[in-house]
């Protein structure tokens, strides 16, 4: 792993694909959940799975309870997560999902996955019809506070550019556009190109 911080205040970890000539393809079933350093789990903020790795998978329980974490960048490579990986992780606020490398069919999410029971959660990634991630967000099954019913907030574009905002309602059970980018929040290069309009 790759660990960048300040000592414990601002933790992030870097997956690689490789250590030394083993090559890493996926992150195994509850491969964390026997760690006895509690460093980790009190300090580990950011998690980040870097485009082009050969990493696959993130397995069942692969994170589970890890409550400091608030930030997961998934990697392009990635098209499988695993049952409860993200479960009970109650600080995580951003998932931010990378267009994936094969496509968009094929990409799994499991049950409970990102069952965080915290009080926001983000998705950011592409609108597509039949992505996991978007599909897992709108599925009306899915919560991320299932007692509360708070579902997963789900964002086209990036943190720093987002686009369109979306939710599935609670009531008319539809995936609804709550918000989208103002004129005035738009990139000037962007202006520019409308205004003649």
């Amino acid at each position: 792993f790759t660990a960048t911080g300040d000592g414990g205040n601002n933790g992030e970890v870097v997956i690689p694909d490789k250590i030394g000539e083993i090559t890493i393809t996926g992150i195994g079933a509850d491969c964390f959940s026997s760690l006895t350093d509690q460093y980790i789990y009190d300090n580990l903020k950011t998690l980040r799975i870097s485009d082009g790795s050969g990493i696959k998978s993130i397995d069942a329980g692969a994170f589970r309870d890890f409550n400091a974490l608030e930030t997961v960048y998934i990697g392009n490579s990635i098209n499988s997560i695993g049952d409860n990986a993200f479960a009970d992780c109650e600080n995580l606020k951003t998932v931010v999902f990378s267009t994936p490398a094969d496509g968009y069919t094929g990409f799994t999410i499991g049950t409970d996955a990102f069952a965080t029971h915290g009080e926001s959660l983000i998705f950011y990634g592409d609108i597509v019809a039949g992505y996991a991630p978007f599909a897992w967000a709108m599925d009306e099954n899915n919560f991320m506070n299932a007692e509360k019913l708070i579902r997963v907030c789900y964002k086209s574009g990036t943190p720093e550019y987002p686009n369109l905002t979306v939710i599935k309602d609670n009531v008319t059970h539809e995936v609804t556009l709550v918000d989208y980018p103002h004129y005035d929040e738009l990139d000037n290069n962007i202006r520019t190109r409308y205004e003649k309009y």
